[in-house]
């Protein structure tokens, strides 16, 4: 077993040196090593299915907390969708149950969740 985890401790070593190389002299945040890691060791098909998940993402039962982080989840697979902040945080008042996506943004809250989106 320590033979094992050693291939693939040094196999991820390897491909992150070699993604660090790629971009060098950019700065790496934590949304860029996601997106390389899901096209590095998950399939077309599973990501298709995500992105597609994403876009089907409603609030619905989900408390905001909950909705919020699969937002944050599935996010990462539909980067296509989100170039700007403007467009994450309408995409994310968008899944909003209705009543809720009235309030919260007649009422001024569109700053205040997008320091939340910001920070995350």
């Amino acid at each position: 077993m320590d033979c094992v985890t050693q291939l693939l401790i040094l196999n991820a070593h390897s491909w992150w040196e070699t993604i660090r190389k790629r971009r060098s002299g950019e700065a790496l945040r934590w949304r860029d090593f996601c997106e390389e890691f899901e096209e590095r060791y998950y399939s077309w098909k599973h990501r298709r299915e995500k992105e597609q998940e994403f876009l089907d993402l409603r609030q619905e039962d989900l408390t905001i907390l909950e909705y919020e982080r699969r937002f944050q989840d599935l996010a990462t697979f539909a980067s296509t969708y989100l170039p700007t902040e403007c467009h994450r945080v309408e995409r994310f008042r968008d899944g909003l149950r209705q009543e809720l996506r009235m309030e919260r943004f007649r009422d001024g809250m569109r700053q205040e969740l997008r320091m939340i989106l910001i920070a995350m």
